[in-house]
């Protein structure tokens, strides 16, 4: 969604209609959610610290720009076609330099997708905007702050319902960014974020559900509190092995992107039992799509149940 520029981000944002504009249901009924993690930030700024040496920042695209979003990038994760499009792989080995990166990486469970250090300069404003893209159907960002001020704010929300936050160092979040969202530095420092997009698991989910809703819809902090999340070096992260497109129809590129995926986590073996299984439950079957992937999905619970815990516990499967 472009803003005309004869119209203020402010005048543009209350132009629309309350209730947002969603290209999909929306699943979060709160503006923003702090994640039950406790992250040690001065091990994040080390490794961000580590990266940066000796590496300039990408400027914004100029198609961000053009919506007033203009974050400069660092990508620990790139695409290896269009911006925002898979597959995704590790940018120049900056995720495997990364321990404690890794580890909150795994913490959350899912398949990442674009990871990136965002710079927001001082007096830098991100004008109002809505995240529509296709790729967003899918997937939520979280923001992990590595350095921040307490004049950042993070404005999200419906027509005369806006909320704004400042995110706090050590905290992870994520917020409905299919509702207008916008963000502000009045400091005299910049706010860095490493911000992660992931496609959901259950264990993201069920992370979600522990959370501290923060906006329209309150919802108290877990007891007990998350205890400090230490670094694992040998954690394994999943990066996204696949184009949208090419799994929306059919089981072989889909059975593909699942073993692929599964490898990096040393699931190889199990993934190609799955998605052999489930080509054969649905050929020759008049299904729609949707009701070929509830049956992957019931296949994979019942690998997981045959499996004990082991499987289920990595946050992988589903």
């Amino acid at each position: 969604v472009k803003r005309p520029a004869h119209l203020s981000a402010d005048k543009f944002g209350m132009m629309l209609a309350k209730g947002g504009i969603h290209p999909r249901g929306v699943v979060l009924d709160s503006e923003f959610y702090e994640l039950p993690l406790l992250l040690n930030h001065s091990l994040l700024e080390e490794e961000m610290e580590s990266l940066l040496h000796g590496i300039d920042w990408e400027q914004a695209s100029e198609a961000n720009a053009e919506q007033g979003v203009v974050s400069r990038h660092l990508r620990l994760t790139q695409s290896l076609g269009k911006d925002l499009e898979g597959p995704f792989e590790d940018a120049e080995g900056r995720l495997a330099r990364s321990p404690y990166i890794r580890t909150i990486l795994a913490q959350m469970g899912g398949v990442v997708g674009n990871v990136a250090f965002m710079s927001l300069e001082p007096g830098g404003i991100v004008d109002t905007h809505f995240d529509l893209n296709k790729y967003w159907d899918a997937r939520v960002r979280v923001h992990i702050p590595i350095r921040t001020n307490k004049k950042v704010r993070f404005f999200c929300g419906q027509r005369d319902e806006i909320r704004r936050l400042n995110m706090k160092r050590g905290k992870a979040y994520i917020f409905d960014n299919h509702l207008g969202h916008r963000v502000e530095n009045k400091g005299k420092s910049s706010r860095i974020h490493l911000v992660v997009d992931l496609v959901g698991s259950r264990k993201f989910w069920a992370l979600v559900a522990r959370s501290r809703a923060l906006g329209s819809v309150a919802k108290p902090a877990p007891d007990p509190p998350p205890t400090l999340l230490e670094v694992a070096p040998d954690s394994k992260v999943a990066v996204e092995a696949w184009r949208d497109v090419d799994i929306k129809n059919g089981c072989k590129t889909l059975r593909g992107a699942l073993v692929e995926t599964a490898a990096q986590l040393g699931l190889k073996a199990e993934a190609e039992d799955l998605s052999s299984a489930w080509c054969a439950a649905i050929e020759g079957r008049k299904m729609t799509r949707m009701e070929e992937l509830r049956e992957l999905r019931r296949l994979a619970a019942r690998a997981c149940c045959s499996a004990g815990t082991a499987a289920a516990t990595r946050g992988t499967i589903g």
